[in-house]
């Protein structure tokens, strides 16, 4: 039997994971004028950069094992999460980076930054977390009624379902959490990236995104590698970083305009300047 407090708790996960990412853009989109073309480019930039690209060089570089197993953690765990941070780092802030260049011309108020940063991070906790939890629940809900059909009486399955019994039900928050962590990055490095690319002499915060995506990533990380073995404290080193990188971007906030702007404003000898004439 499955606690009904770990049911519970699946479910205040699913709906945390599922109502977020939709609650945040509906309160934003009057105040920011928040636009979709934004939210489904952030989709978009997320699956090509981090599920093809990286993960094919994540292929390339780390050759896993046929059962998963990675000799890097095993040989040298810390060169394995100095790698995993850095390439993280690369890799989302770039796609941000490139996102918003490719967008700068119509898009480039906060609500781009915004609606780019729910779109990248909201894909993944409604449709990996959210419905992970939802499927925990009827499979949970299945099993507390006798039916134990969906794992069948093997004792691999027996021991999956005792395992899931016997787990502190505390737990199952920890993937709602590591998403609500997750959004305020996105949201927090999509403003900060924004204004790198807005503005040239604030070009310098794109390279220090990187390095703050990096650093948040890195207790996570630290997981994998099994230099960590207590998911609730990797959880909690991971909210001082991302606090330090929300209270950046609430800075960065001021320097954006809210709304959308096409292009900026030309200055005196620009607009005397006609250009040559045919």
């Amino acid at each position: 039997m499955i606690p009904n407090v770990s049911i519970f708790f699946m479910g205040v996960a699913a709906l945390i994971c599922i109502s977020m990412p939709v609650t945040l853009y509906l309160v934003w989109r009057r105040k920011y004028n928040l636009q979709l073309l934004p939210l489904f480019v952030g989709i978009a930039a997320l699956v090509l950069f981090k599920y093809i690209i990286e993960s094919a060089l994540h292929n390339f570089v780390l050759s896993p094992n046929e059962d998963g197993s990675i000799d890097l953690i095993k040989n040298s765990p810390w060169l394995f999460v100095l790698y995993a941070v850095i390439v993280t780092g690369v890799f989302h802030e770039s796609a941000r980076f490139i996102s918003f260049f490719l967008m700068k011309k119509k898009y480039s108020g906060l609500g781009t930054g915004l609606s780019y940063g729910i779109g990248y991070a909201g894909v993944e906790t409604v449709l990996i977390v959210g419905v992970m939890m939802m499927g925990m629940i009827l499979i949970s809900l299945q099993i507390n009624s006798g039916d134990l059909s969906v794992y069948g009486d093997t004792p691999e399955a027996i021991a999956h379902i005792e395992a899931i019994a016997s787990d502190f039900p505390g737990n199952y928050l920890i993937p709602a959490i590591e998403r609500v962590i997750a959004m305020a990055i996105s949201l927090s490095l999509s403003i900060v990236v924004l204004c790198a690319v807005t503005f040239k002499d604030k070009l310098w915060m794109y390279p220090a995104a990187i390095g703050a995506h990096a650093l948040a990533a890195a207790p996570m990380v630290m997981i994998r590698a099994n230099i960590l073995d207590d998911i609730w404290i990797a959880q909690s080193l991971a909210i001082i970083p991302t606090a330090l990188i929300a209270y950046g971007a609430h800075k960065v906030c001021k320097i954006l305009p809210e709304t959308e702007i096409a292009i900026k404003p030309k200055t005196a000898k620009e607009q005397e300047y006609q250009g040559p004439t045919l």
